[in-house]
């Protein structure tokens, strides 16, 4: 239609207006308000390392050996924090371990 657009009007009461207003107010305020997920967020080679109290080298060496996935925006090297938290891993001894 050349770019231009249909508008057809819907009769709608009041109280269904205010409903669809509020509804949408209320999805964008929880947009607005809702902090980003840690996925997102970018950490540097110093905060990975003491997150998780290991030196740089060390770090390094995780990266080398594929524990540690790192990001390289030009010649910065990234990490994402949640894949540094999971890449912690549990360790149950079973050396004491009861028997029951």
């Amino acid at each position: 239609m050349n770019g231009i657009q249909k508008i057809i009007f819907v009769p709608i009461s009041r109280e269904e207006l205010e409903a669809l207003i509020k509804e949408c107010l209320k999805s964008e305020i929880q947009k607005a308000v809702t902090p980003p997920k840690e996925e997102d967020t970018l950490i540097t080679r110093k905060e990975a390392a003491k997150l998780l109290n290991v030196s740089t080298t060390t770090l390094s060496g995780y990266c080398k050996s594929g524990v540690l996935v790192s990001y390289r925006i030009g010649s910065l090297i990234r990490f994402k924090k949640s894949q540094v938290i999971s890449s912690l891993q549990e360790v149950r001894s079973l050396k004491y371990r009861r028997n029951n």
